[in-house]
């Protein structure tokens, strides 16, 4: 009996992961997220980095796989020329990683990162038709004038990771007002410790239209005169040149890719395990 017991207990299912939220110990979360980005998982994205000066080129192929009949959710990330310099006659090879994936709404996560993803529609110059970007770390407009944005920063030792959510609940509407009043909501915390900081306070907007060199319209928040925070972010509204909104205060992990154009040079499916099969007699 004892014996059938342990061989049960061995065969039954893995517990599914606690929810996002939870994991990450969100407190401004909203309970109505809005769906993923409809076309997460339906392309293969790409971006690239080119430099003028030779050495630190590389390309990178991302595919986000939802889990199948209880399988789990995967990233399958190759990149190319992961190296700080090209040397002559030495052709690198390709960097293949495939990693768990957790997406909630718009929230997601791999990596030890987190992301909010949005879609925008983006047009190259005067090429016809409009092709998607997809942007991890862009902030989601909810309904009542109301932005959300949660992620990670990593210091440039790569080691210490911050969690940080910001909410503005905005009174006028910062699209077509100029100055109003705003509900800023924040809350930080090191990713290795469970308590960290939060911050709520109304202040004043103003915001200014988009010009050739913002491309965006921008709205800046005033702290009151005397109030001791630190800096409050800008909220960047988007265009229909692909820009998203984002609430920017700088060093937030961000990511933005197109669909790829053609394929990377491995498969990018990850490996995964084949039907069951009856044991050896």
């Amino acid at each position: 009996m004892f014996a059938t017991l342990v061989v049960a207990a061995g065969l039954s299912p893995a517990q599914p992961p606690a929810p996002l939220s939870e994991r990450w110990l969100l407190q401004l979360a909203p309970a109505d997220l809005p769906r993923p980005p409809n076309n997460l998982y339906s392309q293969t994205w790409f971006d690239s980095y080119r430099p003028r000066a030779l050495g630190g080129a590389w390309e990178r192929w991302v595919q986000f796989r939802p889990g199948y009949l209880g399988g789990p959710a995967t990233v399958s990330i190759t990149k190319l020329n992961e190296v700080d310099r090209v040397v002559p006659g030495k052709e690198p090879g390709p960097v293949h990683r495939s990693l768990p994936l957790a997406v909630h709404g718009p929230l997601v996560e791999f990596d030890r990162k987190l992301y909010t993803a949005v879609s925008r529609p983006f047009r190259v110059g005067k090429t016809p038709g409009v092709t998607q970007q997809l942007h991890l770390g862009a902030a989601v407009e909810l309904k009542d004038h109301v932005w959300y944005q949660a992620g990670t920063r990593t210091d440039a030792d790569g080691k210490t990771v911050t969690v940080e959510e910001w909410k503005l609940e905005f009174n006028d509407n910062p699209r077509k007002a100029d100055a109003g009043t705003v509900t800023v909501r924040s809350h930080r915390r090191p990713l290795a410790q469970r308590d960290g900081e939060a911050l709520k306070l109304e202040v004043r907007f103003t915001a200014e239209a988009a010009n050739e060199a913002t491309r965006v319209r921008i709205v800046r928040l005033h702290a009151p005169d005397g109030a001791k925070v630190s800096p409050l972010p800008y909220l960047q509204l988007g265009n229909g040149q692909g820009d998203p909104d984002i609430i920017w205060t700088g060093g937030w992990d961000r990511l933005s890719f197109t669909p790829a154009s053609r394929p990377g040079p491995v498969r990018l499916e990850p490996d995964t395990p084949g039907l069951v099969q009856p044991p050896v007699k």
